[in-house]
């Protein structure tokens, strides 16, 4: 009779929807061809010993519990594994646009975890090529949070592209492109004396 093996942790014990985490599972029992499950069926399996498997994570949600199959059956009552979503974000309008300033806003849902990374990206083309830090930060909340940017240096009549990107511990999320155009300057003028000067005329010279 082969006793069911038994999980007792998994390394790390988070990472993203899309899968793909290297994973460390210990424990006891563990037999060669054994399976593991974590809402799906993982994929590289390798028993390293009774005591320890690696193995990748499957696309998932949720945070199912981990479970290592082999002769003696499925584990049960192992730890969980979480599925964390990446941030959702929204890229909105520019507001405050002079011809060298704008503030560029945006929506950021941290989706429950932290966002270790939130900034805004610019430049004239989709290449983009500058960055502004979020604020405030997004931090870890499960609803959306406006941030925005104050960008400064930029050049007067001028269309620029701009989007967000955020990351947490589920990986990185991009905005949708968005425009704006910087204002023109203004008219350089100089006020000259007045001529043809009359009782009830004149002309106003500039």
């Amino acid at each position: 009779y082969i006793a069911p093996p038994v999980v007792e942790s998994i390394t790390p014990n988070k990472g993203p929807t899309a899968g793909g985490t290297p994973v460390n599972i210990k424990g006891k029992g563990f037999l060669e061809g054994a399976t593991v499950t974590i809402g799906a069926g993982a994929t590289e399996v390798n028993v390293v010993n009774s005591e320890e498997i690696t193995a990748v994570t499957p696309v998932g949600s949720g945070a199912p519990e981990v479970v290592v199959s082999d002769a003696g059956g499925p584990s049960t009552l192992g730890p969980t594994y979480t599925y964390i979503a990446p941030p959702t974000v929204e890229t909105k309008p520019a507001t405050a646009i002079t011809q060298t300033m704008a503030t560029l806003n945006v929506t950021v849902n941290p989706n429950g975890d932290e966002v270790t990374e939130c900034k805004l990206e610019y430049g004239t083309t989709t290449a983009y090529g500058k960055t502004a830090p979020c604020a405030p930060a997004p931090g870890s909340g499960a609803s959306p949070v406006e941030v925005h940017a104050e960008v400064t240096g930029l050049t007067a009549d001028a269309a620029y592209h701009f989007r967000i990107s955020a990351t947490n511990g589920g990986g990185t999320s991009e905005g949708a492109d968005e425009t704006l155009n910087t204002l023109p300057n203004a008219p350089t003028v100089e006020t000259k004396p007045a001529s043809a000067i009359a009782q009830t005329t004149a002309t106003l010279n500039a």
